[in-house]
C-alpha cells in the first residue's frame, strides 16, 4: 500500500525522539568525543570517537525494540527494499560474481559457506554457480529472503535469523562471510564470538565494510542511523583481535563493488598479542571533520535534504535505492 505523501518525515521525527545514548560497540565505554551531531537523515546520532579505544561509532541510536521496529518498517522505505530495477539487479549479480573471484584469489576455494546477511541471495547463487556444494545464508528481512527463494532458486537455503545472535550453523562452515553487515550490529563482538565458535582453525572469515581510511571519499552520506560502527583497516583488525581472529589479508577497492570498500580475510586463533594504542582522538576528530565537510553541496546536508524531500513525497514506497 502506498504511504501518504510526507508521512516519512513525521516517522523520522518520532524516531529521532526515540534514539537512545549508546556505549562504544567495541569496548563498551561511554566516553564519546562527538564528531558530527546529525546524520544524512538529519537524525541526531552523535557520530563520535571513543576516547578509550578510538573506535568511531554512533553515541546515540537504535537499541532493542526501537531497532527491531526500525528495520521492519522504516529501513525498507529508506533503502528502497522492493524496488528491483533491472540495472540494480544486474549490478548485484555482477558484484556477487566479483566477490566469489576475489575470495578465490585468497582462499583458493569457495565452499562450505554461511553468509550472514545474505540479502537477496545473489552471493549464494554465485557460489552455487561456481560449484559450491554447501552454501547457506542468514537474513532477517522477509522481502529479501523471498526474492532469493522465488527468483534465484534458493528456497530453504536462506534462514531467518538475527545478525546479532545468528542461530547455529546447519553444518560446520569452512567460511563465514559478512558483506556490509558488521557496521549495522549493536554488538559486533558478540557475533564475532559466535562465528569463532563455528570455524575450524583453517577456516575463513571474510568481512566487507565501507573503508573510512579517507573520509573525503565517504562524506556525510555514509553517516546514518543504521550504521553503528565505522571502520578502517586498523580499527577492524583491532576489533577482530579482541575476539580471537588474526587478519590474513586486506583488499581495498576505491571504485569496486562498493565505494571505498574494505575486504578483510581473517582466521581464528594466533591473534597478534596486545591491542594497538588508541589514536589521538582530538586530532582524528579534526581530520574527519575537515575531510567530511558536512555542508558541501555534492554530498553534505543540502543533498541529504533534497534526497529526503524526494523520499517524503513518494511516501518512501519504491524510492530510488540508496547506498546501504
Amino acid at each position: 500500500m502506498r504511504q501518504p505523501a510526507f508521512s516519512l518525515l513525521p516517522d523520522l521525527y518520532r524516531l529521532d525522539r526515540q534514539l537512545q545514548p549508546l556505549p562504544c560497540p567495541v569496548c563498551n565505554a561511554r566516553k564519546p568525543l562527538r564528531v558530527l551531531r546529525r546524520d544524512r537523515y538529519l537524525l541526531r546520532v552523535d557520530l563520535s570517537i571513543c576516547e578509550d579505544c578510538g573506535a568511531i561509532y554512533l553515541a546515540r541510536g537504535l537499541s532493542g525494540d526501537i531497532a527491531t521496529r526500525f528495520y521492519a518498517n522504516l529501513y525498507p522505505r529508506l533503502m528502497g527494499v522492493g524496488a528491483y530495477s533491472a540495472p540494480v539487479l544486474g549490478q548485484s549479480r555482477l558484484a556477487a560474481g566479483y566477490r566469489v573471484n576475489a575470495i578465490r584469489s585468497v582462499a583458493g576455494v569457495v565452499d562450505d559457506i554461511v553468509d550472514i546477511g545474505a540479502g537477496h541471495g545473489f552471493f549464494l547463487a554465485a557460489c552455487r554457480d561456481a560449484g559450491s556444494r554447501n552454501y547457506w545464508g542468514v537474513e532477517p528481512g522477509p522481502l529479501q529472503r523471498r526474492y532469493g527463494e522465488d527468483n534465484l532458486g534458493l528456497r530453504g537455503r536462506i534462514l531467518a535469523g538475527d545478525f546479532a545472535s545468528p542461530a547455529a550453523a546447519p553444518f560446520q562452515p569452512q567460511m563465514v562471510t559478512m558483506f556490509h553487515v558488521l557496521e549495522h550490529l549493536e554488538q559486533p563482538g558478540a557475533t564475532l564470538d559466535v562465528i569463532a565458535g563455528w570455524l575450524p582453525r583453517d577456516g575463513w572469515l571474510v568481512i566487507e565494510v565501507p573503508d573510512l581510511e579517507d573520509w573525503s571519499q565517504i562524506g556525510l552520506q555514509y553517516a546514518h542511523v543504521s550504521h553503528r560502527s565505522y571502520f578502517t583497516g586498523a580499527t577492524l583488525t583491532a576489533l577482530l583481535a579482541r575476539h580471537g581472529f588474526r587478519v590474513h589479508a586486506l583488499q581495498r577497492e576505491l571504485y569496486g563493488i562498493h565505494p571505498t570498500n574494505l575486504r578483510v580475510f581473517a582466521r581464528v586463533g594466533d591473534a597478534d598479542p596486545g591491542l594497538p594504542r588508541p589514536p589521538d582522538v582530538v586530532r582524528l576528530r579534526q581530520q574527519i571533520r575537515q575531510q567530511m565537510r558536512p555542508w558541501r553541496l555534492t554530498d553534505g546536508y543540502p543533498k541529504s535534504a533534497w534526497r529526503l524531500g524526494k523520499l517524503a513525497i513518494a511516501g518512501g514506497l519504491n524510492p530510488p535505492p540508496i547506498t546501504p
